[in-house]
């Protein structure tokens, strides 16, 4: 993500600022390879929620609540929660983004398909 579409939206808008939030590690390995990136990279958030994705409970509300909590941390203008199996068409989101933005409140979008 960081080679394409983030790279492609930081050409776009040079404030752009991606975070990538994860959770706790699954084990020691897995730990010492997320700060190695971490070092690398340094955009990633470490939440200290178990990260996981089953039919009956997921981690997702408590990562967007992490999104929104950076927004707020990093006075950002806006926060945009994805996923790797996601695609966003940022000329459209820097547009809707732009008209919401004349508004002057909290807007919160989303979009569910089946």
């Amino acid at each position: 993500m960081r080679e394409t579409w983030v790279a492609d939206a930081a050409a776009v808008a040079p404030s752009l600022r991606a975070r990538f939030v994860l959770g706790r590690a699954a084990d020691a390995a897995e730990a010492d390879a997320i700060a190695r990136e971490n070092a690398t990279h340094g955009d990633l958030a470490l939440a200290e929620i178990r990260d996981h994705y089953t039919q009956a409970s997921s981690a997702l509300p408590l990562k967007t609540a992490v999104v929104l909590w950076l927004a707020r941390d990093c006075r950002a203008d806006f926060a945009l929660k994805t996923d790797d199996d996601s695609f966003n068409h940022l000329a459209n989101v820097e547009f809707l983004l732009r008209e919401l933005a004349q508004l002057g409140r909290y807007v919160y979008s989303g979009w569910r398909m089946y």
